[in-house]
């Protein structure tokens, strides 16, 4: 039986200050956790980038991941600033140590599937080929009135671009089960396990739907409990080889790790 002592994979944990009220982490935070927790890679993108500032950011992860040959990180995009997006895809995505690209619909305030958005999503798909790691959730965030990051739109942006590997961050959050049945309709759409909260056996359910291959580990941390989300996997109702897989080889391929 799998224990905390299993090697993971995280694709889904931060780096830098939080605007609300959070013990802010260092890199070196970071490692000491993921070697009390047995994470052995780690794909960080970076709270201040998510924020305010993409730019800066972006910048700023690169630094702090560049040494450290566990640490890999997302390049952050803003629709609300295509061409700034464009020229950071381009300055990262071309190094090894970016593995793939973040968008954040409720901080952004901008819907990834809307028309004027697609080239971006053209040259992640086409021309550097990695994936996507997105927000989902069920509701409005941060002050929205109009929700910008519901599994649905998350589904036609995977429909749109078929050959791009989407992962949907919080499995779709507070509707998990549309994320789930988002995902059984596209090839290219996975769930990451990311939550501020347990549901009971979610990571079963989806497990049971989707096959392990397509369910990734996600902490949240910094924040997020990395042990709180690890002992999900480790308690859910599935074997141990598809907690392994969920755990570490679903990452492994998705992300080429």
């Amino acid at each position: 039986m799998l224990d905390m002592t299993a090697p993971c994979i995280d694709v889904h944990c931060y780096h830098g200050k939080w605007s609300f009220p959070i013990i802010e982490l260092t890199t070196t935070d970071v490692l000491a956790l993921m070697e009390r927790a047995h994470v052995e890679k780690a794909i960080l993108m970076s709270a201040r980038a998510i924020q305010y500032d993409l730019v800066g950011g972006n910048a700023e992860l690169a630094a702090a991941i560049a040494p450290h040959p566990g640490l890999y990180g997302y390049v952050y995009i803003n629709m609300h600033y295509p061409e700034a997006s464009l020229a950071e895809m381009e300055k990262y995505l071309w190094s090894d140590k970016f593995v793939g690209v973040k968008y954040h619909g409720e901080y952004s305030r901008a819907n990834a599937a809307a028309p004027e958005n697609r080239e971006a999503f053209d040259r992640l798909e086409k021309v550097y080929r990695k994936p996507l790691l997105i927000h989902s959730w069920g509701l409005p965030e941060h002050g929205n009135v109009t929700a910008y990051s519901l599994p649905s739109q998350i589904l036609e942006l995977a429909c749109a671009h078929p050959s791009l590997k989407i992962v949907m961050g919080h499995m779709g959050g507070t509707v998990w089960m549309d994320g789930i049945r988002a995902a059984e309709q596209a090839p290219n759409l996975y769930l990451d396990t990311t939550a501020s909260y347990a549901d009971q056996d979610k990571v079963a359910a989806a497990v049971r739907a989707l096959g392990a291959e397509k369910v990734l580990f996600g902490s949240g941390a910094t924040e997020g409990s990395l042990f709180m989300q690890k002992a999900a996997i480790l308690d859910a109702d599935i074997t141990d080889d598809e907690k392994h897989t969920v755990l570490y080889g679903a990452a492994q391929q998705v992300f080429d790790l």
